[in-house]
């Protein structure tokens, strides 16, 4: 089979939907299929190309917009659409309703082929951020429904996101795909070796207790919320052995190092950058006590699923999408959003280590799903859809 995985988010560049496409890229190829990645990324991004001598991925340059970097607008190259018109696909799978959103479309029919389209973000959030309008983002909005009207199959990663899709419009049929993670669950003694690892790295001691924030330095993934209630905690000297690291770069991160100054944290708070070595990640995760992720914005939140990897529970917002497959106190937590309730639920939750254990494991149970299982329920899923387009 021969497949094109187009998006706008694609390695070098780190988000959610990079990690997954790439996934899918390098698993579907590991089940013997022909795998085209029809991507965009900064000019620097072709370097990385280069290096990684992958003449299988066809990459525009995208041409970042500040306000929204690292993404931007793709200009869709001359020798990109030569090649993907000499390309004798059989399915095209779009992951943005965008530039290549659209792209993969014009593809499609042109080749008399099925497209799909997956729901991976807010899209709302982001627009209206960049317009500051209520009509032009509803303009926008148009455009988006318009990029799922126009494929033949729409997937969303869980039933929450697909309700996202239909407020905004969409009133076709959704099916569910779940995200996944790379990482295998460690055995007992492979996981304990891991947290010896992680705490020597970070510089932790025995005694110390790891709040985990991963993800974007970015005002839309709530990060705020997580010093606020640091600064409680530190506050009522509730909780002396306390360290949160935070794994990710953004836009607003000068200014959170700023707030750590202002809230007398920078002995309590560790920036480590952008992870990239995923061997080290898993040792930081693995060091862990416990995820915060007050993020509204996201749809599924792929590292609620790496954390439970390693038996990590995390702290959500209750409402919010990615909560989506939880279960309170089963196997993840919820708290209101505000500092107050935030930092009471991690006192309570660090404190009382025999239930933090118990979700842990029931996360690792109920969510953790491997990119093996989820290539083979694409591959199915593809070859369905293939037969029963060809049936129309």
């Amino acid at each position: 089979m021969v497949i094109g995985e187009f998006s706008e988010s694609y390695p070098p560049l780190k988000d959610g939907v990079s990690t997954i496409v790439y996934g899918y890229v390098k698993g579907l190829r590991s089940e013997g299929e022909d795998v085209y990645a029809v991507v965009s990324g900064e000019k620097e991004a072709i370097s990385y190309d280069r290096e990684h001598k992958d003449d299988k991925v066809l990459r525009s340059i995208m041409h970042v917009i500040k306000i929204i970097s690292p993404y931007g607008y793709t200009k869709i190259k001359k020798e990109v659409k030569e090649k993907v018109n000499e390309i004798p696909f059989d399915i095209v799978h779009a992951h943005s309703p965008f530039m290549l959103g659209r792209y993969a479309v014009k593809t499609a029919r042109k080749k008399k082929i099925p497209c799909v389209m997956t729901f991976h973000s807010k899209y709302r959030d982001d627009i209206k951020r960049v317009a500051k309008s209520d009509f032009i983002t509803n303009l926008v909005l148009k455009y988006v429904v318009r990029s799922f009207n126009l494929s033949d199959y729409v997937f969303a990663v869980n039933k929450m996101s697909a309700d996202v899709l239909r407020s905004y419009g969409y009133k076709g049929n959704v099916e569910v795909l779940s995200n996944f993670t790379e990482f295998k669950t460690p055995l007992v003694g492979e996981l304990a070796s891991l947290k010896r690892e992680g705490s020597a790295i970070l510089g932790l001691n025995d005694a110390d207790k790891v709040l985990l924030f991963v993800g974007q330095l970015r005002d839309e993934k709530n990060f705020p919320l997580v010093l606020q209630s640091l600064k409680i905690l530190k506050k009522e000297k509730a909780m002396s052995t306390l360290k949160l690291v935070a794994v990710g770069k953004g836009p607003d991160e000068k200014k959170y190092k700023e707030k750590v100054k202002e809230y007398d944290l920078e002995k309590d708070v560790i920036f480590t950058g952008r992870i990239d070595d995923r061997d080290l990640l898993k040792k930081i995760y693995a060091a862990s006590d416990l995820l915060t992720f007050p993020s509204l914005y996201d749809t599924f939140s792929l590292v609620k699923i790496e954390a439970a990897c390693f038996s990590v529970p995390s702290l959500l917002l209750r409402g919010a999408t990615c909560t989506d497959g939880t279960r309170e106190n089963i196997n993840a937590f919820y708290s209101e959003n505000d500092p107050e309730t935030y930092s009471a639920s991690i006192r309570k939750i660090i404190e009382n280590e025999d239930m933090r254990s118990l979700v842990g494991e029931n996360a690792k149970r109920d969510l953790y799903f491997s990119r093996e299982d989820a290539v083979k329920e694409l591959l199915l899923k593809y070859k369905e859809i293939i037969y029963s387009y060809k049936e129309k």
